[in-house]
């Protein structure tokens, strides 16, 4: 039994030190409004250290944030909702937004300065006008939009050798 528990010490060391942290998952739980979440629990993942952790004011200690697969429309009081779950929108990296119900991106997401990656494939996307908001997210590598009606038009995001992300429109010939 003290072995199990030297190798739960030891995973949580290492996910300390390294800043490696279980992600908050809300997939799969049918959520129609973001205001549902902080009451409801996250799914946990499996594994010998499958606690996520909480800081001294009761906030998630995480990095991503999984609400894919869900009933999701307005996502305008996200960074709010990160606020009340992280604590500091500034933690946030990675968002899993896909297999919703989104049409828009708010201006609001201007706030998530420090998402790398966002998955928004297989929702209702429609206009290059709402995927143009991303720009103002200086650390974004990685964005998916498979799946959505911008299909139509062809949009290329790739990273500038200055990490901008560049996010340019190729028309469907």
């Amino acid at each position: 039994m003290t072995e199990l528990a030297d190798k739960k010490s030891d995973e949580t060391q290492l996910s300390e030190r390294f800043g490696i942290f279980q992600p908050l998952d809300y997939s799969f739980l049918n959520i129609k409004n973001l205001s549902d979440l902080p009451v409801c629990c996250p799914r946990m993942i499996p594994s010998i250290n499958s606690v996520i952790k909480k800081d001294i004011d009761g906030k998630w200690i995480s990095q991503t944030l999984k609400l894919n697969n869900n009933q999701i429309e307005d996502i305008s009081t996200l960074p709010i909702v990160v606020y009340e779950l992280l604590g500091d929108t500034s933690n946030l990296t990675w968002l899993d937004l896909s297999c919703n119900n989104i049409p828009s991106i708010p201006n609001s997401f201007s706030s998530l300065k420090r998402l790398k990656i966002i998955y928004m494939h297989g929702n209702k996307i429609a206009t290059f006008q709402e995927v143009i908001k991303l720009r103002q997210l200086p650390k974004l590598t990685k964005l998916t939009l498979h799946g959505n009606p911008i299909e139509k038009e062809k949009v290329i995001l790739y990273v500038s050798s200055q990490r901008q992300p560049v996010i340019t429109v190729v028309p469907f010939f």
